[in-house]
């Protein structure tokens, strides 16, 4: 689970030793899922969701905790990181 802060910028997830293009701050949970699944590493059944309700990847308050889903027998997989440095 990740959350970000932010009402503008861009932000990216690494996995497996690879880095998503950036990610718009109000970008969609499509929007996310997309760019993390263009990863090599990552398999087409990982999931992303948001917080009920919530529409935007960042919220200035921080109240949209997003969720990343392997499913299947994987083992022991990487850490999804964030780099939310061009957040504003």
């Amino acid at each position: 689970m990740s959350t970000s802060i932010g009402t503008g910028g861009t932000f990216q997830l690494t996995f497996g030793g690879q880095t998503t293009a950036a990610i718009a701050f109000d970008a969609s949970e499509t929007e996310v899922q997309t760019a993390f699944r263009l990863l090599t590493t990552v398999v087409n059944t990982a999931t992303v969701a948001f917080t009920s309700g919530k529409t935007l990847a960042c919220m200035a308050d921080g109240t949209n905790p997003m969720t990343i889903t392997f499913t299947g027998d994987l083992g022991d997989i990487a850490l999804v990181t964030s780099d939310l440095s061009l957040l504003v």
